[in-house]
């Protein structure tokens, strides 16, 4: 789990129960456009004002095309820092906390 995200607020947002997942904030690796990641559940919820919008992460499920670059065949990365239409996840507001490995 990133220490920067509140997983809180995600919970909020969703309107939802907490439960357990593990949320990190990913980029595409062609363009850099942030999305977040829920590896425990396998979604990757594509827009940070509206997380009805996700993505299975398995086998077999379509893959939508990145919203910024248009590719289909996007992968993801972990994002070094967090754009600011995502900073609401933060603990802080900044997204700007160091990891911890």
């Amino acid at each position: 789990m990133d220490p920067r995200i509140s997983v809180s607020a995600i919970f909020d947002r969703l309107g939802v129960a907490a439960h357990d997942a593990d949320f990190e904030i990913v980029a595409c690796e062609r363009c850099g456009r942030q999305s977040l990641a829920d590896h425990e559940h396998l979604r990757v919820y594509t827009d940070p004002d509206d997380l009805r919008t996700l993505a299975l992460n398995s086998v077999g499920e379509v893959w939508p095309a990145c919203r910024r670059c248009g590719q289909a065949d996007w992968d993801f990365v972990q994002a070094a820092s967090i754009d600011e239409e995502w900073l609401w996840v933060c603990v802080d507001g900044s997204g700007t906390q160091s990891r911890k490995g």
